[in-house]
């Protein structure tokens, strides 16, 4: 079992449950929704929903899935401070993006901050995608789905997040429909 992961896995995911809170409690909130109507709105949601499945999964592989087996050439208990680093990245740019977006919106501009913002938490889903891809000496179940949840996690915080929703947002909306 990979401990100290567990608990970066734990402890960093509150704060950005709690940043998605605060971020509906705020009235400009509606605002971030700009580019994202139509049918695109609701593949986004499923993308959403595939990615905190896959996070989860990925979590369980992470910590108790990979006991005995390899992510790359490293064994498990050698991944543990590589997995931890890039998760405290992953989660800790997660956890700030709902009060940059707001902030942003307030400000009426998008900031060199969110941009950063986003293709830091995008970066750190690409290197969490390819460790769960490079995951080998498991069951072709268990190999299939991190290959699967590995993608989903990237795909959603590259495409969706970084590419699409950046470039959609407008700060200056008045008022979505």
């Amino acid at each position: 079992m990979n401990e100290k992961l567990l608990y970066v896995l734990l402890f960093g995911g509150i704060p950005v449950i709690f940043s998605y809170y605060v971020l509906s409690q705020q009235r400009e909130a509606k605002q971030l929704w700009g580019g994202l109507q139509g049918w695109i709105f609701n593949a986004w949601l499923v993308s959403m929903a595939l990615t905190v499945i896959s996070y989860f999964y990925l979590a369980y592989m992470f910590v108790w899935g990979i006991e005995d087996a390899y992510v790359f050439e490293w064994p498990a208990a050698e991944m543990e401070a590589w997995l931890c680093s890039v998760y405290t990245v992953f989660l800790g740019s997660a956890a700030q993006y709902s009060f940059v977006a707001v902030l942003d919106v307030q400000q009426k501009q998008k900031s060199t901050f969110l941009i950063i913002n986003l293709w830091t938490t995008a970066f750190a889903s690409l290197l969490i995608g390819a460790s769960a891809v490079a995951i080998n000496g498991v069951s072709d179940l268990h190999n299939w789905l991190s290959i699967f949840t590995g993608f989903m996690i990237a795909l959603h915080h590259i495409g969706f997040d970084a590419i699409y929703w950046l470039s959609t947002f407008d700060p200056k909306y008045m008022e979505i429909a």
